[in-house]
Formats: C-alpha cells, sequence, structure tokens
C-alpha cells in the first residue's frame, strides 16, 4: 500500500466515522400550558385541570405539573408522567386542598425533559384561600 492509499483510506474511515455520529441535543423540550388562562382564579378547596402541550425534535422522556408560591416554593403537584414520544398534549388535574394557603398569586409550571434538557411552561393564576 502506498502513502497515497494510506492518506486515502485514514480520511475515508474518519468521514465514515463522523456520519454516523449522532448529533448533540442541546435544545430543550417546547412546553406550552393551554389550561388554564393566565389570571384565572381559583378557590381552595378545588381541582385545577392543566392542559400542557410539550414538543422536541428528538424525544419527551417526562412531564411534571406542580403549583409553586411566589418564593418559587412548591405547594402542591400534579405529578409526573412517563412519556415515550416526540410530544403531544396531556392533562392533569391539580388538587388543591390546602386550605392553609394564603390568597395571592401562584405560578403553574410545567417541566419537561428529554433526558438531556429540561424546557418549562409557566402560567401565573390567582388564588383565593379558603374560608
Amino acid at each position: 500500500m502506498t502513502l497515497h492509499h494510506a492518506v486515502l483510506v485514514g480520511l475515508s474511515t474518519t468521514f465514515m466515522l463522523a456520519a454516523c455520529r449522532k448529533d448533540k441535543d442541546d435544545t430543550p423540550p417546547t412546553v406550552v400550558i393551554l389550561e388554564p388562562v393566565a389570571g384565572t382564579t381559583i378557590a381552595i378547596p378545588d381541582t385545577v385541570v392543566v392542559r400542557v402541550q410539550v414538543s422536541d425534535a428528538y424525544a419527551v422522556h417526562s412531564l411534571t405539573v406542580e403549583l409553586t408560591d411566589a418564593a418559587n416554593a412548591t405547594v402542591a403537584s400534579a405529578g409526573t408522567l412517563t412519556l415515550d414520544g416526540t410530544g403531544g398534549t396531556y392533562t392533569f388535574a391539580l388538587r388543591l386542598t390546602d386550605e392553609r394557603l394564603p390568597g395571592g398569586t401562584y405560578t403553574i409550571v410545567a417541566r419537561a425533559s428529554d433526558g438531556h434538557n429540561d424546557g418549562r411552561g409557566f402560567m401565573g393564576i390567582n388564588m383565593l384561600e379558603a374560608p
């Protein structure tokens, strides 16, 4: 084998390996909260229907919905779904039963993970404290 052939074989091997390499996933899933609408007022106790649309170019592995207070502390959770696909629209039931929660502005946070990146959607709601 001549030097010229050895260089061609080496370059061909390098290009084939580079072509087989998977693309790195640097983009988080897209997360949009469809329901409730911003500014919705809820009275405790209540169950809020939360609809979330998620999508990702590669895959979505999980989706979590929580309610946070002004300090970003989680005060209620609707749970986590394990997903297998590139997206969809999912419905959660966020049960608000803690009558000790004060009235005010809270945020519904939907977090989707593709295994490498987390995408988040936010929706502000108003809550009336229990009588």
